[in-house]
């Protein structure tokens, strides 16, 4: 934990001495110990002033780094890049009572800032914050005995290949795993984010895994309400609320934390790929909304859907380019049925070489009972009907075809 001083502040000693009495109730202060020395056997904390120039000082490339990381307002983000001074705040402990802990330490750093012109920095979920967006995330996140885990733990989400990576940052604070998911279609950025929320606040309220390596999330058990609530907030069709996450060893990646980290893995052979299982997972906690029209190719959508193939070939270099966090291109492609006929459904691309297009089912067919939405399947580009491509911003542009069907209902 880093206090970056803005300006001509300041944090006395005396200052600091008066407000850990106060808030910090498990940890007693104590001179920086040798690396040797440090025992987890035993709770405190130490302080060390650092400068500019001095090897142990660091500030992120705030040009650089994804604006998501600073909770911060253009003119902090301004007298940030200029801050020259910072304290180092080190805590250390045993896992025992580690929500309250955490508890101690968010309302210690907000009693110590709250009138000062400072950027506090967590370097281990890499967020930085005014005094105002600490309370906010941090401290009021501890309500009724019990932690909303999203104000203490963030979410990486990145491109890796033909699909997406996800793994938090912060859950080391609370003496766990952080939590990884992969291979997973990057359109459904949303909904695999919310399976991470569910795992690290099922994790936090009873860290306890079963014997097979499960863990068992049951969205009605949260015990925090404001994440039960924004967990059951959209639940679809047919959602049961509960499912068996299986949990595996993982080795941290660039970027990641240098901590223990466990995979949410996919690896059931039932399932014809790791996305189909996963889908069903999602399915299972979340419910699935899915919606089946029959219609007429007739001119006006033959027509729009002659517009949308003009697209591809642009979108074939985009997607090759490499797409840019949060971009994911869709294609509507057809799938013979059982009695010769077609069953139009969307696929996120995930390869694109030439007319030859691969991706994941993003249906659940009607009328093809041997196809499950999450299946890997291979077309040609010459049988696409329609394009999506949806952008991190939560837009998309395409889909004319769709919306001329919704105007006709």
């Amino acid at each position: 934990m880093a206090i970056y001083l803005l300006e001509n502040e300041s944090i006395t000693d005396a200052t600091l001495s008066d407000q850990a009495r106060q808030s910090l109730k498990s940890f007693p202060r104590t001179e920086a110990p040798s690396a040797d020395s440090l025992s987890i056997l035993k709770d405190g904390f130490y302080l060390t002033r650092i400068q500019k120039g001095d090897e142990e000082f660091m500030k992120p490339d705030i040009e650089s780094w994804p604006s998501s990381f600073f909770q911060l307002t253009e003119k902090e983000l301004q007298a940030f890049s200029l801050s020259d001074r910072n304290l180092d705040l080190v805590f250390f402990g045993t896992s025992n009572d580690v929500v309250e802990k955490q508890k101690q330490i968010a309302d210690f750093i907000y009693a110590l800032t709250k009138e000062k012109k400072v950027v506090i920095a967590d370097l281990v979920s890499i967020e930085f914050y005014s005094p105002t967006t600490w309370k906010t995330r941090r401290v009021d996140a501890f309500q009724d005995q019990t932690i909303d885990i999203t104000g203490h733990v963030t979410i990486h989400t990145y491109r890796e290949g033909e699909f997406c990576r996800a793994v938090t940052l912060g859950m080391s604070n609370f003496c766990l795993p952080e939590i990884s998911i992969r291979n997973f279609p990057c359109s459904d950025q949303i909904s695999y984010g919310n399976l991470i929320n569910a795992v690290t606040q099922t994790l936090v309220e009873n860290p306890f895994i079963n014997a097979d390596s499960t863990l068992h999330v049951e969205l009605k058990k949260i015990k925090n309400k404001k994440m039960r609530d924004l967990l059951l907030s959209d639940i679809k069709t047919d959602a049961q609320l509960a499912t068996s996450v299986k949990l595996k060893w993982a080795s941290p990646e660039e970027g990641d934390n240098p901590f223990i980290q466990l995979l949410i893995a996919f690896e059931n052979p039932k399932y014809s790929s790791p996305q189909e299982e996963a889908n069903q997972l999602v399915a299972d906690l979340f419910g699935m909304q899915e919606s089946y029209t029959v219609a007429q190719h007739d001119d006006e959508l033959l027509a729009a859907s002659e517009n949308a193939k003009k697209r591809l070939p642009e979108l074939r270099a985009l997607f090759n380019k490499g797409l840019d966090p949060g971009y994911s291109i869709m294609v509507k492609a057809p799938f013979e049925t059982p009695d010769g006929g077609h069953e139009w459904m969307w696929v996120e691309v995930t390869r694109w070489k030439g007319e030859q297009m691969e991706g994941v089912l993003q249906n659940d067919p009607y009328e093809i009972p041997d196809l499950k939405v999450g299946a890997i399947v291979i077309f040609s580009e010459l049988e696409v009907f329609d394009y999506m491509l949806n952008k991190p911003d939560g837009t998309s542009e395409g889909n004319e075809t769709g919306k001329i069907l919704e105007g006709r209902e």
